[in-house]
């Protein structure tokens, strides 16, 4: 698996070169800040005239519903290739384009750049709306995956962490932001000093943990990882607590795996209620749902490669991929097909349906694949909610 992983880190260059261009909650924000009409309406919310969505919480105790920012800059590969699409393209791709994504963030951005950078990602979220909740994965952790399970940070690695951390805090400010801290953290089982790299990870959730105006969800890798066999919850806790759970607001599941929404709504449940025996009460979640349309476990995919998953289609057998649950703070509304026990536990402990996750990118990572994604739309049983 940690093989597989190696291919997120090949986009650097390219983010880095595009985004040159020109415990704590989150404030309530007005859905209409700026005056804005509200032009239409899914099932998953409203927009405003500027692009940005507006969520409501429908039945659920959601801290991130509020107006999102929907950030289509040159940094988000997709949206770069939106602009390049002629009109039949674009046509297939705009409910995608019109969703808030989370721009990914982390070492390929300099620890000199990533202040501006930040500040400029914030300007094109919010799109003249400051109240906008502007979402945020840090990725930042440095050696990781297949290196990091023989090489610990070095005092050069670790310097520089902490200065890009601090400055990317600083960068965020009073802005209000849902942000995702490490995707793939659960490689943290396989590290040679735990302590000193779960350590940076808790540095950071403090760094963004005291920010006045944003959400720090820890991520926890999902239901399947670390699954029953490997501990399950009281794995994913441990890591979690090594993490600085106390400095977070919640988790964040599934950035890089398919599992089915209603697995990881209970796995965000029960780490919520293993958390407020220990005394943490109230964390909650976000579930990535870019990618699970129709959701199946990493571990048993039928095809060659699980981070390049087949797109879902009419003649395609076995497990695939398609795009999931539109990003949404509505998550117990009964048009997203889930049971009803399902749809209790996420109005009580998800804040979220988010797309972190990037199947439109080979490998999740980079490039952009027009074809893909086309079919991601095509194939997606929520199209157009």
């Amino acid at each position: 698996m940690a093989l597989q992983r190696l291919a997120l880190l090949a986009s650097a260059a390219l983010a880095a070169a595009a985004l040159s261009t020109p415990t704590t909650t989150v404030t309530p924000v007005a859905a209409n800040a700026a005056g804005a009409k509200i032009v239409k309406r899914t099932t998953s919310g409203d927009y405003t005239a500027n692009g940005n969505k507006v969520m409501d919480a429908g039945t659920s105790s959601s801290k991130l519903a509020g107006t999102w920012g929907v950030y289509n800059g040159p940094a988000d590969m997709a949206s770069a290739a939106y602009e390049r699409a002629n009109a039949v393209q674009r046509a297939d791709l705009k409910w995608m384009i019109d969703q808030p994504r989370a721009g990914w963030m982390g070492a390929w951005i300099p620890d000199h750049e990533i202040a501006a950078k930040t500040k400029r990602y914030i300007e094109l979220s919010q799109n003249g709306n400051p109240d906008a909740l502007v979402q945020i994965t840090i990725f930042r952790m440095h050696p990781w995956y297949t290196e990091s399970r023989t090489k610990a940070p070095t005092k050069k690695q670790i310097a520089s962490y902490k200065r890009w951390i601090k400055a990317s805090a600083a960068a965020i400010g009073d802005t209000p932001t849902a942000l995702m801290l490490q995707p793939d953290s659960t490689f943290l089982r396989t590290v040679p000093n735990f302590k000193l790299s779960a350590g940076l990870i808790r540095f950071a959730a403090k760094e963004y943990g005291a920010l006045p105006n944003t959400r720090v969800y820890l991520e926890t890798g999902g239901w399947d990882w670390p699954a029953p066999g490997q501990g399950g919850v009281k794995e994913a806790v441990r890591l979690l607590s090594a993490m600085g759970m106390e400095h977070a607001d919640g988790v964040v599941t599934n950035t890089t795996h398919y599992n089915k929404t209603e697995w990881d709504v209970q796995r965000i449940a029960d780490i919520s209620e293993a958390f407020a025996k220990k005394g943490l009460k109230g964390r909650k979640g976000i579930v990535n749902t870019s990618s699970n349309g129709k959701g199946f476990e990493f571990g048993k995919y039928t095809g060659p490669d699980p981070d390049h998953a087949f797109v879902c289609g009419k003649k395609l057998k076995g497990t695939c991929v398609t795009l999931g649950i539109p990003p949404t703070t509505d998550v117990g509304n009964p048009a997203w097909g889930l049971d009803q026990r399902t749809r209790q536990l996420a109005e009580k402990y998800v804040d979220a349906y988010m797309w972190v996750g990037r199947p439109w990118l080979h490998r999740q990572a980079s490039p952009f694949m027009m074809k893909r994604t086309r079919g991601l739309i095509a194939s997606s049983p929520y199209r157009g909610q």
